[in-house]
């Protein structure tokens, strides 16, 4: 049985684990913020439409990720409807099936349930298991999400994140559904070399599609709550040129072309579709707030909560690491405390057969073969100049 959160006492909470109360009070005061905006809009005649709650992360920060967690089984204790968006991009995850399949000689049926474009299948659940085996940032912390949401199923998920190229950071313009969102974004000129994903027109990009396929989504689901994970700099923007990451004990600055101007960004994008914004960014030593655009007038329209009080503990690999190395990892054990002092039992996954148990054998199979060559099938990517 899941545990209350809204019932339990932060104070008590930080005398067992201070690391969990940090999370949770910090939830906690987010969907304070987010429950206040939504009285608001109801009281404006906007009961049928939903609220879009924008929360950011920086991807190998555990506590962020757990956050999103915590703040969607708040917003379940009101019994309202909602669903989720996350930046994981659909086209790239197939792409690189496509690639293991001719490598494997695997059963066409397991493609054909990849393939798929439904919630809460065969094809939300394997897509959702082959991205966790190639993470590098914090993976067991994503799993714990992404597996939560496949046993859920009140919240129907989306991926929203833009085509890209498989093995490569570029986005894909050619691809049909983004062509257009590409010419507009450079003026009705198709760009003539590939658009990083990180360059500052491939964040408009990226943003446009998102926004285009979030707003999509809620219509068909007709939520009161669409709470969707990016990145902290979709959310409003970002005035950053610099990241800070630590390598071997010591933390590096390196020069990390994140621009975006706030005009482009994912909240203002959604709001200009005649959608209902708040925006949830996190701080840390790799995104400040200094780094958000316009916050001070978001705040005035209660369209932003800023949390700059989270535990900065961190995972990155070097590699796509094993399933195996994901569970015997000290993030697990991390993650997996911070989760049993919340009470939120059910998310904790105690072995990686948990994660496959619902296959039947051909895909099971299929996907077992994956799981044994994720790591032995590299493909070597030409450099190619970004726009």
């Amino acid at each position: 049985m899941k545990s209350s959160l809204s019932k339990i006492d932060v104070s008590k909470l930080e005398k067992i684990d201070a690391k969990a109360a940090s999370i949770l009070s910090s939830a906690q005061t987010a969907v304070y913020y987010i429950k206040k905006r939504r009285e608001q809009m109801d009281k404006q005649g906007l009961k049928n439409q939903p609220l879009n709650i924008i929360s950011g992360e920086n991807h190998d920060k555990m506590a962020q990720i757990l956050r999103h967690s915590v703040i969607m089984e708040l917003l379940e204790e009101t019994g309202e409807p909602i669903v989720c968006g996350l930046e994981l991009s659909n086209s790239f995850i197939m792409n690189r099936l496509r690639n293991y399949k001719w490598d494997m000689d695997t059963d066409d049926q397991f493609f054909n349930k990849c393939f798929a474009d439904q919630n809460h299948n065969y094809s939300l659940n394997l897509k959702f298991n082959f991205l966790y085996i190639s993470h590098q940032n914090a993976p067991y912390s994503a799993k714990t999400l992404t597996h939560s949401l496949i046993e859920n199923p009140n919240i129907p998920v989306k991926f929203t994140d833009a085509p890209f190229t498989v093995y490569t950071t570029y986005l894909d313009h050619k691809e049909p559904s983004l062509f257009y969102i590409a010419k507009e974004c450079f003026d009705g000129d198709l760009p003539t070399k590939p658009i990083s994903r990180y360059h500052h027109k491939g964040m408009q990009i990226r943003d446009r599609y998102a926004a285009l396929s979030f707003t999509s989504f809620t219509k068909d689901t007709s939520p009161r709550y669409a709470f969707h994970i990016s990145g902290n700099a979709h959310l409003t923007g970002c005035t950053q040129t610099w990241n800070t990451v630590t390598k071997d004990g010591k933390k590096q600055e390196l020069i990390y072309p994140l621009l975006h101007h706030h005009k482009n960004s994912l909240s203002k994008q959604i709001k200009d579709m005649g959608g209902h914004v708040i925006a949830l960014p996190t701080i840390s030593t790799n995104f400040r707030i200094s780094s958000i655009p316009n916050n001070q007038t978001l705040k005035q329209h209660n369209e932003i909560v800023i949390c700059d009080k989270l535990p900065q503990d961190s995972v990155n690999y070097d590699v796509p690491p094993s399933i195996e190395d994901i569970f015997a990892s000290p993030e697990k054990d991390w993650v997996n405390k911070r989760l049993e002092n919340l009470g939120l039992h059910h998310m904790i996954i105690d072995n990686p057969d948990e994660l496959f148990m619902h296959y039947e054998d051909d895909v099971e199979q299929a996907f077992n073969k994956i799981k044994r060559s994720i790591n032995a099938s590299k493909q070597n990517t030409q450099e190619i100049e970004p726009v």
